[in-house]
């Protein structure tokens, strides 16, 4: 069945809903860390950052991909990915009494 696994729920929730950046994102989480997944695992992350640019985890995983390349990886672009997702965190509303106090702590 399509919810057998999360990456078989992933690919069927992308099937039916391929502008979903959550979607994207974690069905790159899904597919693990192995070296056989990274170029699936960029370009969902690419695609979900590209989707909605404010999504900071998809930059920062993004980052983390491109870092654990096989080989040297990809330094420079690791770290514009991770400049794009402290950019997006600051971007991002403060939700809840801990996030309000938090806002008003980094403005002091």
């Amino acid at each position: 069945p399509e919810w057998a696994d999360e990456v078989a729920l992933y690919r069927a929730t992308l099937r039916d809903l391929p502008l979903n950046a959550k979607a994207h994102h974690n069905l790159a989480h899904a597919l693990g860390s192995d070296a056989s997944t990274a170029d699936e695992r960029e370009r969902l992350l690419r695609t979900a950052a590209r989707l909605y640019p404010d999504y900071a985890s998809a930059w920062n995983n993004l980052g983390v991909v491109l870092i654990q390349r096989d080989g040297p990886g990809d330094l420079e672009a690791a770290i514009e990915a991770w400049r794009e997702g402290v950019a997006a965190a600051r971007r991002a509303p403060v939700v809840g009494g801990t996030g309000a106090m938090l806002q008003r702590n980094l403005q002091r």
